[in-house]
């Protein structure tokens, strides 16, 4: 009897340490940059140069949807940032790699964002 009283204990034991999460365990990625492209078109103006800021604009607020999407399926723990983040969460300290205007009047734009800066966000508000 005392004998399965211990192994159920030692079990139990085992499956609290299992389910445990070090919540300042760095992520495989922390030390990666992630990149995303966006492609953007405006509608033809009068003025063409006005066209071609707005499809770049545009190219640029898609670049980013893009790579918010791809942070927030990153996997932290037994969740991802997504459910980490607040839902007003606005992406910041990112870069514009490239900005490619094309002949169709269409831009592309590539950015990129360290993830170092993105699990050091996730660590302010976990702390909150």
């Amino acid at each position: 009897m005392r004998s399965s009283f211990l192994t159920i204990l030692v079990l139990a034991l085992i499956l609290v340490g299992c389910s445990t999460q070090n919540n300042n365990a760095q992520p495989e990625w922390i030390t990666e940059v992630m990149q995303a492209e966006g492609t953007g078109r405006a509608e033809p103006t009068d003025n063409p140069f006005q066209t071609k800021l707005m499809a770049e604009r545009a190219s640029e607020i898609v670049a980013l949807n893009n790579l918010v999407q791809q942070i927030y399926n990153l996997p932290i723990d037994n969740t991802t940032v997504e459910k980490l983040l607040p839902a007003d969460w606005k992406i910041s300290n990112f870069t514009i790699n490239t900005v490619q205007h094309q002949q169709d009047g269409s831009c592309k734009t590539m950015v990129s964002i360290p993830l170092s800066h993105i699990w050091n966000q996730v660590q302010t508000y976990r702390s909150k």
